[in-house]
């Protein structure tokens, strides 16, 4: 977290120019994870510095699908699952038996909530069981492959004082890039996210990695200083990812992607009755929640 950063409201955030983020080189690792543990004896594996916080909302099959890819890289990795919709499994012998090999499986914590208790609350309650410097946000439909290299995002977070390293989804549109507040019709001030915009910010030991303000759902974080920054919003039970980084950006934390480290983004057409009922409700609130804090009125 940088202590340079002068954000203290929506104003002076976003509606006037602002000097961009600065990167600074915290250690002389060039990018190498291994080379970064000889010089900071610290994190040399990523099983042992990261944790893998998942949300779902009764799609156990589909955490399933995520783990099996996950240990195909990361056997010991530890994987943290919150699910609010627990009661789904028990209308679903094949759900609840896949949900009884996960709940007792080794390095899985399987943390259940009050129905419907929505994605905020329920990574803020991942985050809260995190022991490990670092962890990685995902969704339940992701799924790793070849591409899916943790490594190269902790080895920018070991040498940079980066605090959000993102990686990109395959099938599924792309989004990080920068976030700007503009005026709207009728005094209405309206939130835009200019995807595949970067700040032209070098980073030489990850010459693939670009400096932004949001990315994907798919990234790796410092723990202690998303913790410091408020984590999520828990008013928002979905589609809650831009507010989570405007906060961020107002908390003065630093955000990058790297595009060539990949997953795979696998939707599911169909989901158990009253699935997608429940995001479309939850997508009526979100869409006109006022932050009383700034001047946001709507996001679009």
């Amino acid at each position: 977290m940088s202590g340079a950063c002068r954000a203290t409201d929506w104003m002076s955030l976003f509606n006037k120019p602002l000097d961009p983020p600065r990167l600074t080189k915290v250690s002389p690792c060039d990018g190498n994870l291994l080379n970064c543990a000889k010089v900071k004896k610290s994190c040399l594996h990523v099983e042992n510095c990261v944790t893998i916080v998942v949300k779902t909302f009764g799609r156990v099959h589909l955490v399933a699908r995520l783990i099996q890819s996950i240990r195909l890289s990361y056997l010991s990795i530890r994987i943290i699952i919150v699910d609010d919709a627990l009661f789904v499994y028990n209308t679903n012998p094949k759900m609840k038996a896949i949900y009884g090999l996960l709940k007792n499986a080794s390095n899985i914590l399987y943390l259940t909530m009050k129905y419907n208790s929505g994605a905020s609350a329920g990574r803020n309650l991942g985050l809260a069981f995190v022991t490990t410097p670092y962890f990685l946000i995902v969704d339940d439909d992701f799924y790793f492959h070849e591409d899916t290299n943790l490594e190269y995002l902790l080895s920018v977070l070991e040498s940079t004082d980066i605090d959000i390293v993102g990686g990109k989804l395959k099938q599924s549109e792309n989004f990080s890039g920068i976030l700007r507040i503009g005026s709207k019709s009728g005094g209405k001030i309206q939130l835009t996210i200019h995807p595949s915009q970067f700040y032209n910010i070098s980073m030489p030991d990850h010459i693939n990695c670009k400096m932004c303000d949001i990315v994907q759902n798919f990234f790796l974080a410092k723990t202690n200083s998303v913790r410091m920054a408020g984590a999520w919003n828990p008013a928002l039970k979905t589609f809650e990812h831009e507010d989570f980084f405007i906060q961020m950006k107002l908390s003065c934390l630093k955000v990058a992607v790297c595009p060539t480290v990949t997953a795979y983004h696998g939707r599911e057409s169909h989901s158990w009755i009253g699935y997608h009922e429940k995001r479309n409700q939850a997508f009526q609130v979100a869409t006109w929640v006022a932050i009383k804090r700034d001047s946001l009125l709507r996001f679009d």
